[in-house]
């Protein structure tokens, strides 16, 4: 073998072992951030032509009964709503069925990173039996142990007043409910000082795009651990820039500072409030 086919050859081999090398790297970092376990859909919810957006059907929460005890998780249903069982679109004769709007207090999220440091619970959502819409369902099947009481919770996280109803007239409204809630009008607070109810959903309509791109392309077999590695970064980027944004836009349309909470100022506005509701 000759100097130069022989230097050739050393070439070759340094260089598939460098490349198995930096992706036996990549394909270890992945395992052990879980991005080979994501599991489809990757994003709690996406856009709707209808109401900006929805829950994204078949995605499953981390969730909590309220005391940090983790189950095996609440999921989406295929119409973007959450229930204790599975509920038709034709209603049995005798059923009392119930529907709650509202935003991420009604959905059942936990707490939001900010608040820990003013009074710390539960931050993963709530599993339906802990929820607002669970509990209503509870309290009305005790109340009246001889008719069955369905709660359809179709509340979303950020959702307002005009989403809720589109979602209603689009689909809910099918579901033949004979009591309809709202628990809406924390997420309004931004239309009632003269921003457009819409314009939070265009901010980040672009990031939607992308989200629901790189959610295809990681959804596809990538023969190189580099090129997914690339993907999970570039997602786990653009979701902490979403979170970062939503704290701009509150800072920016409610002059609200969320590192400057403290303690005492939380408990004089809870206490306050108590007072007032009990007069």
């Amino acid at each position: 073998m000759n100097k130069a086919v022989k230097k050739t050859v050393i070439n070759i081999v340094i260089i598939l072992v460098t490349w198995l090398t930096i992706e036996l790297i990549c394909f270890l970092f992945l395992f052990f951030n879980g991005a080979n376990q994501l599991t489809f859909p990757v994003f709690n919810r996406e856009i709707s032509p209808y109401y900006v957006y929805g829950n994204s059907p078949g995605y499953r929460h981390q969730c909590s009964n309220g005391k940090d005890e983790n189950s095996d998780g609440l999921v989406i249903n295929r119409h973007g709503f959450v229930s204790s069982s599975p509920v038709s679109m034709k209603k049995d004769s005798g059923v009392l069925r119930i529907v709650l709007f509202s935003g991420s207090a009604g959905f059942g999220n936990g707490q939001l990173e900010p608040y820990k440091y003013v009074k710390e619970y539960s931050g993963d959502v709530y599993c339906f039996g802990a929820s607002i819409s669970g509990q209503l369902q509870r309290i009305l099947s005790e109340k009246y142990p001889n008719r069955k009481v369905e709660v359809i919770n179709g509340c979303a996280p950020q959702r307002m007043i005009h989403q809720a109803i589109n979602y209603y007239l689009e689909t809910l409204s099918y579901f033949e409910p004979d009591v309809v809630i709202s628990l809406d009008g924390m997420n309004d607070l931004t239309t009632i000082n003269g921003v457009s109810p819409y314009l939070k959903a265009q901010l980040a309509f672009e990031s939607y795009i992308q989200f629901h791109l790189l959610t295809e392309k990681l959804k596809e077999t990538h023969y190189s651990q580099m090129v997914k590695l690339f993907y999970f970064f570039r997602l786990m980027k653009l979701k902490e820039g979403i979170k970062k944004d939503s704290h701009r836009f509150f800072s920016h349309y409610f002059d609200y500072n969320f590192d400057s909470i403290n303690r005492k100022d939380y408990l004089a506005v809870k206490n306050t409030l108590i007072k007032n509701s009990l007069t």
